[in-house]
């Protein structure tokens, strides 16, 4: 994060606060800590935790209340797919379940995020697709945990791969020990804006073909496919 602001992929001005979305916030302990973490770096910021639970933003809200921190940091309960907030410099998303990462990312590239933080989990969409595999894969899907696992692989480059073709700089990495949770792989994208090249368009489109999938990413920011 802050060598996106140090590299001035973001910028941060004396009248414009760094602003921060959190989807699927949850109970707000990633929101509450990035902003505390935000707020000593930076000190004029601004955090919108999203969920679509009304419990957790009253209790996260009224959390917010407690610690006296309302003026910079607030709680809504609603679809991130429906949100009317306004474009942020940060994008995070931790643990939002299946497509509703894809909802998440969609809104970074549409909104024009400079920098995402997204930490996906529960692969189901594309799973459910993997009905015709190309062979030899048969040889691999054909174990129930292999075909799982290798749609979350598949599910995750190809969200990489998307961000790369809307100008995103993007890398997978391993955000905290998989002692923890196995839930441990975090796309990293920073905007840079730079055009892809054809080779990276065909390698995608090429992915899609031989496995015969539709990402839900793609549907979202209508990419062709």
């Amino acid at each position: 994060m802050k060598s996106a602001v140090d590299s001035g992929h973001i910028s941060i001005t004396e009248t414009e606060p760094l602003s921060i979305v959190d989807h699927g916030c949850g109970n707000a302990y990633l929101t509450f800590g990035a902003h505390q973490y935000l707020r000593a770096e930076y000190h004029k910021i601004k955090v919108i935790g999203i969920d679509i639970r009304e419990q957790s933003r009253i209790r996260n809200t009224a959390i917010a209340s407690r610690l006296e921190i309302s003026d910079s940091i607030e709680f809504r309960a609603e679809k991130i797919s429906e949100t009317d907030i306004a474009p942020a410099d940060i994008t995070i998303a931790l643990h939002a379940c299946d497509t509703a990462t894809d909802d998440a990312i969609a809104w970074a590239i549409k909104n024009n995020s400079k920098l995402l933080l997204i930490a996906p989990c529960c692969h189901h969409d594309l799973q459910t697709q993997l009905v015709d595999v190309p062979e030899p894969w048969s040889i691999v899907t054909k174990h129930g945990i292999l075909k799982e696992r290798l749609g979350d692989i598949l599910t995750d480059a190809l969200r990489a791969q998307i961000l790369r073709l809307r100008g995103y700089r993007t890398e997978i990495i391993e955000f905290v020990g998989d002692e923890h949770t196995p839930r441990n792989l975090m796309i990293r994208a920073v905007k840079t804006g730079a055009l892809p090249d054809e080779t990276e368009i065909k390698r995608y489109r090429e992915m899609l073909n031989l496995w015969k999938i539709h990402p839900k990413l793609a549907k979202l920011i209508q990419i062709p496919e």
